[in-house]
């Protein structure tokens, strides 16, 4: 069976309630119908997607563009629909320049699924995905090593510089600029990063640059189109 990813229509979203409403009545605990007025108001400014099945036009799934609530209709659960619509789901976000996307594991035993589609966590319940895109390098230019090193706010002043995350791989020099092969998404949000995040970035073992990641346009550092996090498809060495 094969699924399509799309805006809910009005059909997709009275189908969507008539089986909330029917989990609700069978008392299953799963179920996300308590969000409802919410996700009415979801549907309402066009930021609800359905997961349709081609077979029978029915939407088995649904969730908020914003990830903020994902659900698969109990009778379909196990048979990897939730999967499917959440890549679908963060093939869209490439489409839209989104670099990241912040989770809520509700209810908790959801953690493991969104561990296994990525997700990290900095809280028991709150985590993030940051959302690979893959990049074109430049076929005549020169191989190079590129270290990032991620910080919560208070390493950038304190000695030794304790990195809260290491992400290291080959990208290529061109006039100055490195081209990754894969973008690399910072979720910026203060309780992750306990204030600003900071970041070194280190080419050959030489530092290119080291302060708070919001202050690294110059070196090639973008705010995503929601203006939530921070990416990174190349670096500037002479800025």
């Amino acid at each position: 069976m094969t699924y399509l990813l799309r805006p809910a229509t009005e059909i997709d979203f009275n189908i969507i309630h008539e089986w909330l409403l029917e989990q609700a009545r069978n008392r299953l605990e799963s179920s996300l119908y308590c969000n409802w007025n919410l996700t009415k108001k979801v549907y309402k400014r066009g930021s609800l997607l359905a997961f349709v099945s081609s077979d029978t036009g029915r939407p088995h799934a649904y969730m908020w563009d914003d990830f903020g609530v994902v659900e698969v209709m109990h009778s379909k659960r196990g048979e990897g629909i939730g999967k499917m619509m959440v890549e679908e789901a963060l093939k869209l976000l490439v489409e839209r320049n989104i670099a990241a996307v912040g989770i809520h594991a509700a209810p908790i035993s959801s953690k493991g699924f969104w561990i296994k589609m990525g997700a990290e966590f900095y809280t028991d319940d709150r985590g993030f995905i940051a959302i690979s895109k893959k990049l074109d390098l430049p076929t005549d230019g020169k191989r190079v090593d590129v270290i990032l090193r991620l910080f919560k706010q208070a390493m950038l002043y304190n000695e030794p510089h304790l990195a809260h995350k290491t992400i290291q791989f080959d990208a290529v020099c061109k006039d100055g600029v490195v081209y990754l092969g894969e973008r690399v998404g910072i979720y910026h949000k203060n309780k992750l990063w306990e204030g600003d995040a900071g970041i070194e970035i280190l080419v050959d073992g030489s530092q290119v640059y080291f302060g708070k990641v919001k202050y690294g346009n110059s070196v090639g550092i973008e705010r995503d189109s929601r203006r939530t996090s921070f990416y990174i498809d190349k670096i500037n060495q002479t800025r």
